[in-house]
């Protein structure tokens, strides 16, 4: 039953707006299982950890709180929380996603604020039934590729949205739209994507689509897509022997001079000059 997997990719890679990190299904039994947030490192992340059966407890600042099945934590790193498993508790089993990325950290940080740090799940909830999908393609070696990572990442973070959105909220949460965009955006990242095109797959007129991913984004569609684009170039530039104009082709520039233009906008060097370091 005991699963673990770390979800990791070259640290040269352009990092994504969501990220896996870890993911697992664990049964402990062992009061040697402590975490404490403020020892866990510098770097930001934040994670779900939904109860299976048993019990967990959870310190947050100055409140402890029995973690029961159908109970998720949501918490982040570091930060003022300590969960453990008691003495008292015959069995603690539970799923668990680990995310990073710093619109990720903004969501999930929006999200809180609704839940608390401990939510309730449904069993056959969306959320729960993702973070499953997530622990097994992990741990059939089926997330290869960190756009793979990203795109489930993102999917992941947009259920618990979803899930906890008041009834009748519509779409002033972070749309679904966007999760939409995402994977239209990396499946078809070997073609000239525009702005409207991005669009109609929204459902929107490119001004109201313009505006609204800006909002929640943070970044303009045509920089996002080009922020995906060069961190395909990325990839490509460390594990495969093309040319420039070949890569260039491959992620959507039709023109190298203006690949090579982008691409020494967001890694300050040139592609060529990558590929040498």
């Amino acid at each position: 039953m005991a699963f673990k997997s770390n979800i990791f990719f070259s640290d040269r890679s352009v990092h994504l707006s969501s990220m896996l990190l870890t993911c697992g299904h664990e049964l402990i039994t062992s009061c040697d299982y402590r975490w404490d947030g403020l020892r866990r490192g510098d770097k930001e992340f934040c994670f779900w950890q939904y109860t299976l059966k048993g019990r967990g407890e959870l310190k947050f600042k100055d409140k402890v709180y029995a973690v029961k099945p159908g109970e998720a934590m949501l918490l982040t790193v570091p930060e003022d929380h300590y969960y453990y498993f008691p003495e008292d508790s015959d069995s603690w089993e539970f799923v668990f996603i680990t995310i990073y990325g710093r619109e990720t950290m903004r969501l999930f940080r929006q999200l809180r604020k609704q839940t608390g740090v401990i939510a309730k799940f449904d069993k056959d909830s969306v959320p729960v039934q993702k973070a499953f999908s997530i622990c097994q393609k992990s741990e059939k070696n089926e997330i290869d590729n960190q756009y793979a990572a990203s795109a489930l990442a993102y999917d992941f973070l947009m259920s618990l949205i979803d899930y906890v959105r008041p009834a009748g909220q519509g779409e002033s949460g972070p749309p679904k739209f966007i999760n939409r965009v995402h994977e239209y955006c990396l499946v078809n990242i070997d073609k000239p994507v525009s702005v409207n095109d991005m669009a109609k797959c929204a459902g929107y007129s490119r001004y109201h689509f313009t505006r609204l991913f800006k909002e929640h984004m943070g970044s303009s569609p045509q920089y996002f897509m080009n922020e995906l684009r060069i961190r395909m170039a990325v990839r490509l530039l460390q594990t495969e022997q093309l040319s420039v104009k070949e890569i260039a082709q491959r992620c959507g520039f039709e023109d190298v001079s203006y690949f090579c233009k982008i691409f020494r906008k967001f890694q300050k060097v040139s592609p060529n000059e990558f590929r040498g370091m």
